[in-house]
């Protein structure tokens, strides 16, 4: 029996600091058919290292809502994950409450 490994093509945009550490705005990237917003996040870390501490404190959205990282992606979906604005305990993020008006004009 042959073994073939599905790929489906995941659009993800980038905002703010993630725009400005990767250098582009948006990219579509293959993942593995059943892949979730984890194994997403960990092959963009592969990819782009320098993304590890912003990553760990971004939410996540798919298809213009909030998802933990156990969500399981579909053909076409989109990703964005959105970093923290900020530094300090009063700036932490809200979910109801997008970080960035980059981030408010995607999500209406």
């Amino acid at each position: 029996m042959a073994c073939y490994n599905i790929s489906m093509n995941i659009h993800i945009r980038y905002f703010a600091s993630l725009r400005e550490s990767v250098e582009k705005s948006e990219e579509t990237l293959p993942v593995q058919d059943g892949a979730t917003v984890a194994a997403l996040r960990a092959s963009l870390l592969t990819r782009y290292p320098r993304l590890q501490t912003i990553l760990e404190r971004s939410l996540c959205a798919v298809n213009h809502t909030y998802v933990p990282l156990e969500t399981l992606l579909h053909e076409g979906d989109e990703v964005v994950f959105i970093p923290p604005v900020g530094g300090g305990e009063q700036d932490q993020i809200k979910l109801e409450n997008p970080p960035d008006q980059e981030v408010r004009r995607w999500n209406r």
